[in-house]
């Protein structure tokens, strides 16, 4: 498995990208254009999407998705790039991509304020593909996506070095996003994303462990089962959603730069008319009716962990992104001389964990004694969740509970 940028850098000279819509992008990668203020958020089309194609899916990434399709986006030309900007609302390039580099920068570094986030992108082709060095540098430098050549005939091999980048750079919390099974010799261009995120909340927000006690969760299949259901009292940002017929929490992270907030349909069966009334502006508006409303209350949420990985081509041929995956795709922004290729797998793998303290460890809480108030929220049956990234105003992890199988 080569590098392409090594193999690049032994050619004479730089080579320039073949299209102004890319050089345009690059510029803009150097901080000579500001993103535009109205950013449409694809969040719930994603979502959406990905329930529909991969039914037993618990977990994608909004902002990981949004720097995969800006790889795709700065190399693709005709038919396939026009899909991306049409579907994704992808319209303005240089504004696109500097808001995803920026909040790649912003979100980037292991351990920052208690919160350990992890990003990881590899963007693959077949033995003897020539990058543009242009296109390498601006992938690596700017949308940390390793650019690799990769022998796909020999798959085992293939799939355990690349496992162990993604183990590397998760600190081996992802560790199996391609399997021996999804590469062989007819495979083009593969796309891989990793992203896990865990973090303490803010101390007066964590769950004794002590209160955690077995209960009742009911699944949407209607069965029940047994969960560590966590109980807590504390001033959680809560608000009606009268309009969506649902109740909302928020439960800010260590450093005040993330915060976990569930959405619980008022009734038990409500998680699928909740989903299907998702827009561009469903996670704006939840966010919105938290803001204004704080009470003292006594909230129910059951641990779970999740580590789950997402089939992209499916998700995007469903949401009308086909072009790019067959014989009429052109990419002529990544590659030198005449080299054409589409893509022939893109996989997402998320984790996260949530638990008395956060996403993973710390200590109890200590402090002042809060008494039940008359609010309770008690997430035993479907609900909604999400992380948010306050700062840049991003839905870094999305998801809903479903069903309940991870004790």
């Amino acid at each position: 498995m080569v590098r392409s940028k090594t193999a690049s850098k032994s050619a004479k000279g730089r080579d320039q990208l073949s299209s102004n819509q890319s050089k345009t992008a690059l510029k803009s990668a150097k901080g000579q254009d500001q993103p535009s203020p109205n950013q449409y958020d694809f969040s719930a089309d994603l979502w959406k999407a990905v329930r529909a194609t991969n039914p037993s899916a618990e977990l994608v990434s909004p902002v990981g998705f949004g720097i995969l399709m800006t790889v795709v986006k700065v190399g693709a030309r005709g038919p396939a790039a026009e899909e991306i900007a049409e579907t994704l609302h992808f319209d303005n390039d240089p504004a696109t991509v500097q808001r995803n580099i920026k909040i790649l920068k912003s979100l980037e570094g292991w351990k920052v304020d208690g919160i350990h986030l992890a990003f990881f992108t590899a963007l693959c082709a077949p033995e003897k593909t020539s990058f543009h060095e242009d296109f390498v540098d601006f992938a690596e430098d700017k949308m940390r996506t390793e650019v690799r050549t990769v022998n796909y005939r020999k798959q085992p091999k293939a799939c355990k070095e690349l496992n162990e980048r993604f183990a590397t750079a998760t600190k081996n919390i992802i560790t199996s996003v391609l399997k021996p099974a999804d590469i062989g010799s007819k495979t083009k261009l593969m796309l891989l994303s990793g992203v896990c995120f865990k973090g303490l909340y803010k101390n007066s927000y964590r769950f004794k462990a002590q209160q955690t006690k077995r209960e009742k969760f009911l699944n949407a299949n209607g069965t029940h089962v047994d969960v560590d259901m966590m109980s807590g009292t504390s001033d959680y940002i809560f608000g009606r959603l009268d309009n969506l017929q649902s109740a909302a929490i928020s439960i800010p992270y260590e450093g005040g730069n993330y915060s976990l907030t569930l959405v619980l349909p008022d009734s038990k069966t409500g998680l699928k008319k909740l989903e299907k009334s998702m827009d561009e502006n469903f996670f704006a508006n939840v966010r919105a009716k938290l803001k204004y409303s704080s009470h003292v209350f006594t909230a129910k949420i059951p641990k779970f962990k999740v580590n789950c990985r997402v089939d992209l081509v499916a998700v995007l041929k469903s949401m009308g992104i086909k072009t790019m995956f067959g014989v009429k795709a052109d990419f002529q922004g990544y590659f030198k001389g005449k080299d054409k290729s589409h893509y022939s797998r893109i996989y997402q793998q998320c984790a996260l964990e949530v638990s008395e303290k956060g996403s993973e460890g710390g200590a109890a809480p200590t402090g002042v004694k809060l008494q039940s108030g008359d609010v309770k929220f008690e997430a035993n049956h479907p609900f909604l969740f999400f992380i948010t990234d306050e700062k840049n105003d991003a839905v870094v992890l999305e998801s809903s509970n479903h069903r309940y199988n991870i004790n």
